[in-house]
């Protein structure tokens, strides 16, 4: 198979499983907020929060495992593979204790870190907190399965176990909620669903890599070092991701209280939502870029970056315009005029994705190139910025949560583009190279389709959902012509034109090729 074909399978069940995702959101969320209160789902979403933080005691271990599997594959090295797919997976059971004894530690300190959640909701909080713990250790050990996958390149396989996985989740939680049934039975849900995940990554990683072999034998204190060293900058990294992407909500939750986490929280839904949408796109490139690392293969390095990365834009342009222009009418349909206020905290945090979703596939390089330490320092000091500026803008200018999002804001645009640079250089693109050949069109895109957007957005209809979708279709119908005049370059165009053209030739030549007719035997 083609690596294009392979990169449009793969994008088609990223989508496909994110899509279903979406849906779910969209379809569940209203019902758990409004099953829960609103003050019990700004405490779920806090808990939920906290994933992230126990989830640092692996040490950066998953991030190294898949940089270091995709680095052997590239030098057809499969001891090696193996070896550090075992190590991985004993460090994995071993931080299971320590994840647990975390959690309850937590748990015991709850009330007095907290002090705003309300004292009857303590309990059922503490108990939530160890079954999150035990859901964090499932997904470490499917981590390490679902990486074999990942570098295979069978992005499909794993969507079907995600959608699995989504349906018990989604199934559950009506279920519980219906039953009149609290958080508790919500993260045992969780933990239930896991354990499908688990079993399926499991199963089907043995059948793409029949050369698998699961041995304590392999395990070694080389591998062990080795993914340590790679590691330990990726948890520095965890733990400045964590600053960047959850502290909000615990500074919230301190200061302002679990209401306000809740308005908050559902700006920051969306965009983690979408931003993980769009990074469905470029995860399909990760592999590849992680090989020509290993094999120093610079020209293919900068040719998939260059169109990896328009193809992300391609994708990130829509979703995040749409969220700055139709917002505030979105989120009152979906979750009533309470949830006006939070709108702007979704334009502002919407505005400062784009420079970090143009500036994705600068990733790779970095784990591809093992310099993952500098990556971990630039992210770490952006995180420590992002808390100072938020707790300037809270606590001295009284700016509520939207203070928050303007402290997330400023440190995202600059490190996105400092980072990107770094990248660029180690591969030896040039700016102006970057500039002329893509950034360009980017920006026009985006400027032609917030013009469409809010030319759409001035029609008189609103307040109700048929209305509200009409305008989108109405939006990406125009996109979509824009997308392929201003994106898609001239190579471009004819590559999908010769892809169309031999499909429907193979089309045809089967149609010609079928037999005549069953004959009618009735009379025979």
């Amino acid at each position: 198979m083609s690596k294009a074909r392979i990169y449009a399978r793969n994008l088609a069940a990223n989508w496909i499983g994110y899509g279903a995702n979406l849906v779910v959101l969209f379809i569940l969320s209203p019902f758990v907020v409004h099953r829960l209160g609103t003050e019990q789902y700004g405490v779920w979403s806090l808990l939920m929060s906290l994933t992230g933080y126990l989830g640092l005691v692996e040490l950066g271990t998953r991030a190294s495992l898949g940089r270091h599997i995709n680095y052997y594959l590239g030098k057809e090295d499969i001891l090696r593979v193996n070896g550090v797919l075992n190590t991985a997976l004993a460090i994995f059971l071993a931080v299971g204790v320590a994840l647990i004894l975390a959690a309850l530690a937590l748990a015991g300190f709850l009330g007095h870190i907290f002090t705003k959640i309300p004292a009857d909701a303590l309990p059922a909080a503490r108990v939530v907190l160890f079954l999150v713990a035990a859901n964090l250790w499932l997904s470490f050990l499917g981590a390490g399965f679902r990486q074999v996958l990942i570098a295979h390149e069978r992005f499909d396989l794993g969507c079907g176990i995600d959608l699995v996985v989504l349906a018990v989740r989604a199934g559950g939680t009506v279920a519980v909620l219906l039953a009149g049934q609290g958080i508790v039975a919500l993260a045992a849900v969780q933990v239930l669903s896991s354990c499908f995940g688990v079993l399926g990554s499991y199963v089907l990683s043995r059948r793409q890599f029949p050369a698998l072999t699961l041995t304590p034998s392999l395990v070694s204190a080389a591998h062990f070092r080795e993914l340590f060293g790679f590691g330990i900058w990726a948890f520095i990294g965890s733990i400045a991701m964590q600053l960047l992407y959850q502290t909000d909500l615990v500074v919230i939750a301190i200061l302002l209280g679990p209401k306000q986490v809740a308005y908050y929280a559902i700006a920051g839904m969306l965009i983690l939502y979408a931003r993980n949408l769009v990074g469905q796109c470029s995860s399909i490139f990760a592999p590849q870029m992680i090989k020509d690392c290993a094999r120093q293969d610079w020209p293919s390095l900068r040719s998939t970056f260059l169109r990896g990365s328009t193809l992300v834009m391609a994708v990130a342009i829509p979703i995040f315009v749409g969220l700055i222009v139709f917002g505030r009418e979105f989120i009152v349909l979906w979750m009533g005029p309470d949830f006006a206020v939070s709108y702007p905290v979704l334009a502002i945090l919407a505005f400062s994705q784009f420079v970090a979703v143009a500036f994705f596939l600068a990733s790779p390089v970095y784990h591809g190139l093992n310099r993952v330490r500098l990556a971990a320092s630039m992210t770490l000091s952006q995180g420590l910025i992002n808390l100072g500026l938020t707790l300037l803008f809270v606590i001295l200018l009284s700016m509520g949560i939207n203070g928050v999002a303007w402290g997330s804001f400023y440190p995202r645009l600059v490190y996105g583009v400092l980072g990107g640079a770094i990248a660029m250089r180690w591969f030896h693109l040039r700016w102006l190279d970057f500039l002329s050949s893509a950034v360009w069109r980017w920006l026009a895109a985006a400027v032609a389709f917030a013009a469409v957007c809010l030319a759409v957005a001035a029609a008189p209809w609103a307040g109700r959902w048929p209305y509200f979708a009409g305008k989108v279709a109405v939006a990406m119908a125009a996109y979509l012509p824009l997308a392929w005049v201003i994106l898609a370059t001239g190579e471009d165009r004819r590559r999908v034109q010769q892809a169309l053209t031999g499909l429907l030739s193979r089309l045809i030549g089967r149609v010609q090729a079928e037999p005549p007719g069953r004959v009618d035997r009735r009379h025979d």
